[in-house]
């Protein structure tokens, strides 16, 4: 059986301290995510200061 890995994500943009990546099944698209303000969103993350 072969394992299936998701598809590499094209934005090579690093992201602020905090904040991962990961490829999100039910919407068949990348999302960022971060734990400490319990937030997931779709489009990159702005940068602050």
């Amino acid at each position: 059986m072969a394992i299936i890995q998701p598809p590499v994500n094209p934005d090579r943009r690093s992201l602020p301290e905090g904040w991962i990546s990961r490829y999100d099944e039910n919407y068949r698209a990348w999302c960022v995510r971060t734990h400490s303000l319990a937030v997931t969103a779709l489009s990159y993350p702005l940068s602050v200061g």
